[in-house]
């Protein structure tokens, strides 16, 4: 499943951490998700596109490289900052921009990321793609197990 480069490799998850990074992001992590990362914990994946449709229609996005288990608290901290930074200078779409605090970034490339999406369904998360250049999202898949299947 992972594409294996010297650049690439990285050790198995630290299961013992799991506990701390669910607990200072607030949500339970996809079982689904968690396998993947107990094979190696980050990096890239062989089959590693997806579709996602646009109002300019479908196009193909490369996932990027997942962080490794221990930096989702960081970049999960990030995004929210991002977040916040909208919320302080804008008077629109702020119902929009609090619910983007729900979805956290587990992969990146370049200015997109590949999110749980938990801001409808916390016991199984959604997944979708977030850009932060624009503050939008895109609906990938209703699941992990979903998202994993659809890559190409």
């Amino acid at each position: 499943m992972w594409l294996m480069t010297n650049e690439n490799r990285r050790g198995p998850l630290d299961l013992n951490k799991l506990i701390e990074i669910e607990n200072s992001i607030g949500y339970k992590l996809p079982k689904s998700y968690l396998n993947l990362m107990e094979h190696q914990n980050g990096g890239k994946l062989k089959k590693g596109t997806i579709q996602i449709t646009k109002r300019t229609g479908i196009k193909h996005i490369d996932t990027g490289r997942f962080y490794p288990l221990e930096d989702l608290i960081k970049n999960y901290r990030e995004h929210v900052s991002i977040i916040e930074e909208q919320l302080a200078f804008s008077d629109h779409n702020k119902e929009v921009y609090q619910a983007y605090k729900h979805i956290v970034p587990i992969s990146v490339e370049n200015h997109g990321y590949v999110c749980l999406d938990y801001r409808n369904q916390v016991a199984n998360p959604a997944v979708v793609y977030f850009y932060d250049e624009d503050l939008v999202d895109y609906f990938i898949a209703a699941s992990f197990d979903s998202f994993i299947e659809k890559l190409e």
